[in-house]
């Protein structure tokens, strides 16, 4: 009899490899001189000699499941995740009764999970693995649960399973995690949950769940679970739950530790009654339309870690939030905070991000703040806040991200900021901060964004910030600097939007800044002795303290000299009058078609011909005189 079932196996096993193994994996190693319980993947049993596990995983089969794999009758586990299987699961897999951990996952596998799964007593959630199943049938779903009391852990995350929640889902009554998140569920989240005794996990993020009919508005679902005395995390995030954050919150159960509520359009007071939730380690209500005050009781959560209350219509900061000795990190940016930051949040230091942007705080920046030798990140931005004393950063060493942007901070700062070695992000935009770039600036080794943009900085950009090598977003527009933009190091990459409305600073014409002056002097010289070279040859010079001339011949036609002054070539006046012209014409050409004076301006200035007239008396223009002012 063992003989001839252990046959069996061999020839459903040898059918299946027939169908699924096109890179031959399996046809090297499972061959048929060999007993079927040495090779790879397969395991048997000691007592029946049967196969009773069955681990391909990873193995690059591909095609259907055969349904061949219904005929391993003593088959416990079967894992084929990690492979290039699709289409649906055979109905034949309903007739391992004795299966108890099946794996699918990273296939790609569609369809409906099929009802005959319900036959299948002993199957854990790990059957619901199948990340690419595009629909379930809330009916056959709910029979599934109703035979499966043992069942702890049901995933089905991460698809487009659509319908209600069944409420039959209690029937798993040995349910610890449940895992929904990132569905089209709709409908009213069931008030049986509070059934599942055993429950530790409800994450229900993402889907269309709203908290009950058009009567019942209230999150009655949560009132349940306070029976569910293990339960540590909720995560209803992205569900337009809506209304009011009931008071019965704060009976959920003490072990719980996490309850995130992001977007869910809540609205209203938080309760005071949340605070009974002391074991809570991360609270996040964030993303809502939340008002009035935060509840001075959040401030008895001695285990909370993370607070997140970001965009809402909260009011001004409870001083009671010092008293969270462990919090790590506070996002309260964009909401309607007002009146000042209490200095005691210095002492919170524990702190490692710090988030208050986008609010209407007034105060001064407490000088505490600036002691939190081990924050990462602190974001002030959009606020009305000012410095009554010094700004030293010096202590934040392990500082990453600094945003004090869009206040109305006044001084010279940016002193204090060269040791921060560890330093990513500086932004200081539009405040009232003066004083130069300090030159210590290129100690910040790690900085890849810088904005200084809309203050009133003066004075030259460092060349020593071309040591800046990881900086890729700098911004100096609309300030009062000068001199000369760097171009060595980080700075080719940058465009002229990160220098404009700085009027005296010069540079390269691509950042659409004057060139510097010694630029246009050296240009200006090398063009003119480039065309005086190309045309004329020199014969003589004439110097004085702010004039220079050449004396030239010229090329085509031989000397000037020689035909103003010759015996046998005599100019009547109107020749005579064309030489002068065309030296007219080309001292205002060298005037005025170059980016600097070329002519000095006595030439130009006042009566224009009784000036050229007394400088051509003082050289009897005995040659073409081409001029030069510096030449």
């Amino acid at each position: 009899m063992t003989a001839r079932n252990l046959t069996t196996d061999y020839f459903a096993l040898l059918e299946y490899k027939d169908r699924v193994d096109p890179h031959n994996v399996l046809e090297n190693n499972w061959i048929a001189s060999s007993s079927v319980c040495r090779w790879i993947g397969v395991s048997c049993g000691i007592i029946h000699e049967r196969v009773v596990a069955l681990n391909l995983t990873n193995m690059n089969l591909r095609g259907t499941i055969p349904s061949q794999l219904g005929k391993l009758s003593f088959l416990l586990s079967l894992d084929l995740s990690s492979n290039n299987f699709y289409g649906h699961l055979p109905k034949e897999l309903g007739q391992l009764h004795r299966l108890r951990i099946i794996q699918l996952s990273y296939n790609g596998l569609n369809g409906e999970i099929p009802s005959w799964l319900g036959n299948l007593h002993r199957v854990p959630s790990s059957i619901f693995n199948i990340s690419s199943l595009k629909a379930i049938d809330p009916i056959r779903y709910s029979t599934t649960l109703t035979n499966a009391p043992k069942l702890e852990n049901l995933v089905l995350w991460g698809n487009k399973f659509s319908g209600n929640i069944t409420g039959s889902i209690s029937n798993a009554s040995m349910l610890k995690n449940l895992a929904l998140e990132d569905n089209l569920f709709s409908g009213p989240i069931p008030k049986t949950l509070g059934n599942l005794r055993h429950l530790e996990v409800l994450r229900i993020i993402n889907n269309n769940l709203i908290t009950g009919s058009a009567i019942d508005h209230e999150w009655t679902f949560l009132s349940s679970l306070a029976n569910c005395r293990h339960l540590r995390r909720i995560v209803v995030s992205g569900n337009p739950l809506s209304d009011v954050l009931p008071t019965y919150i704060g009976n959920l159960s003490k072990s719980l530790q996490y309850f995130f509520a992001n977007n869910c359009e809540l609205k209203g007071n938080s309760p005071m009654e949340i605070g009974n939730l002391n074991n809570l380690l991360l609270l996040q209500l964030g993303y809502n339309k939340l008002s009035g005050f935060i509840p001075a009781s959040i401030g008895g959560m001695r285990n909370l870690q993370s607070l997140t209350f970001h965009s809402n219509k909260l009011g001004p900061i409870s001083k009671s939030l010092c008293g969270l000795e462990r919090l790590y990190e506070m996002y309260l940016g964009l909401n309607n905070l007002h009146g000042s930051i209490p200095s005691c949040l210095g002492y919170s230091t524990s702190l490692r991000y710090l988030y208050l942007n986008s609010n209407k705080l007034s105060s001064a920046i407490p000088s505490t703040l600036w002691n939190l030798k081990d924050i990462l990140e602190r974001d002030l931005s959009s606020n009305h806040l000012h410095n009554s004393h010094a700004i030293d950063v010096g202590n934040l060493r392990s500082l990453l991200k600094l945003n004090i942007s869009r206040n109305i901070l006044t001084g010279d700062i940016l002193f204090t900021f060269g040791g921060l070695q560890t330093l990513i992000s500086l932004d200081l935009l539009n405040n009232i901060l003066h004083g130069h770039i300090p030159g210590s600036l290129d100690g910040l080794i790690s900085l890849e964004f810088l904005n200084l943009c809309n203050n009133n900085l003066s004075g030259a950009i460092p060349k020593s910030s071309k040591n800046l090598l990881d900086l890729k977003y700098f911004i100096v527009s609309f300030n009062r600097l000068e001199g000369e933009i760097p171009t060595e190091g980080c700075f080719p990459n940058f465009s002229s939007r990160s220098f404009m409305k700085n009027f005296a600073l010069c540079g390269p014409p691509r950042l659409l800044v004057p060139p510097c002056k010694n630029d246009i002097q050296e240009n200006s010289q090398m063009n003119i002795l480039h065309v005086l070279r190309s045309l004329l040859a020199a014969q003589a010079c004439c110097s004085s303290v702010d004039f220079k001339a050449l004396v030239l011949d010229n090329m085509s036609n031989g000397n000037l000299e020689k035909w103003l002054h010759s015996e046998i070539c005599f100019l009547d006046i109107i020749q005579r009058v064309d030489i002068m012209i065309d030296v007219a014409v080309a001292i205002e050409h060298l005037h005025n078609g170059h980016p600097t004076s070329v002519v000095p301006d006595a030439w130009m200035a006042g009566d224009r011909r009784a000036a050229a007239v007394e400088h051509m008396r003082h050289w009897r223009l005995r040659a073409r005189v081409f001029c030069a002012e510096n030449f």
